[in-house]
């Protein structure tokens, strides 16, 4: 199913028929609705930038995805095949404002139901920010890391995760108020986060060192380094950049994009994971997923 270049990320709709696509490379930033029964783009909302920073509310009525160089969230609404940009989208330079000749990025998104909020991280300036739902407003700021990449809600909701690419380090954060409380050292460049569905394990892509971290979040320590490259041999840099868990729990994906391929490995048993094989795919793989009912693993090439 073509799209424009560079798909990011992948997210599945409940119904497991339909999948948002958000695109964010040289040509069209485009958010695209994909029905895969009829292997069609079947609407699609471009903006001026944006970045792989994408959540959904439970229902999929409302989206938010990362805006990128124009330090913004871009907002929409979901009804049927329908899909609505709500907001504007600013035609400036991509430059923030608050300080000069310091541009502003937005990268990785979170929601937090619980508590109404949205959590954005700034990877340029190196800030978590979190966004009321309602009132839309920035409620509070505080720094996270150097260049913080992926937020993820921990499974419980009592704790948040942050990738932090130029720390070889994923931060603890306290939602309440944005507070870093621990710091564990992973691999080099990680990037993309996924949290096992039904025990306490964190999976993190650690580009450049070809690997995925694996932290048992209870205790706050690395279990597993598991080296996801094609080749045993394969000299750092293969960059697995993107995750996904089967709905089972007992497989993960992950994207090898210099090695155009996905890594299939069994995470059934905690501390005893091992890669089962690859996956062929097209160029530089930077977005995998799977689809609620399991049947249908997503990925861009």
């Amino acid at each position: 199913m073509p799209v424009a270049d560079l798909p990011l990320n992948i997210l599945p709709l409940p119904d497991s028929r339909h999948v948002l696509v958000a695109t964010s490379g040289y040509n069209a930033h485009e958010l695209s609705l994909i029905d895969l029964g009829k292997r069609a783009v079947v609407d699609r909302q471009a903006v001026r930038e944006s970045w792989f920073g994408l959540a959904a509310s439970p229902r999929f009525d409302r989206i938010w995805w990362s805006g990128g160089g124009g330090n913004i969230v871009h907002r929409f609404e979901l009804d049927g095949p329908k899909l609505t940009r709500k907001g504007t989208d600013p035609r400036g330079d991509g430059r923030g404002g608050a300080i000069r000749g310091k541009s502003h990025f937005r990268s990785g998104l979170a929601l937090d139901l619980r508590r109404k909020v949205l959590y954005a991280l700034d990877i340029d300036y190196g800030i978590i920010t979190a966004l009321d739902l309602e009132a839309e407003q920035e409620l509070k700021s505080a720094s996270v890391g150097g260049r913080p990449y992926d937020v993820v809600l921990a499974r419980n909701g009592n704790l948040l995760y942050v990738s932090d690419w130029a720390g070889r380090a994923i931060h603890v954060v306290d939602p309440s108020d944005l507070r870093t409380t621990a710091r564990i050292a992973v691999g080099e460049h990680p990037n993309q986060l996924a949290v096992h569905p039904s025990d306490d394990r964190l999976f993190v892509a650690c580009a450049s060192s070809d690997t995925v971290a694996v932290i048992d979040t209870r205790r706050g320590i690395v279990t597993e380094t598991m080296h996801t490259a094609l080749f045993p041999r394969a000299p750092e840099g293969s960059t697995p950049d993107a995750l996904a868990i089967a709905p089972e729990g007992k497989t993960l994906f992950v994207a090898n994009a210099d090695n155009n391929c996905v890594a299939v490995i069994d995470i059934a048993t905690p501390s005893r994971s091992g890669v089962k094989g690859f996956i062929p795919t097209g160029w530089y793989p930077t977005a995998v997923a799977v689809s609620p009912d399991g049947k249908n693993l997503l990925i861009d090439g």
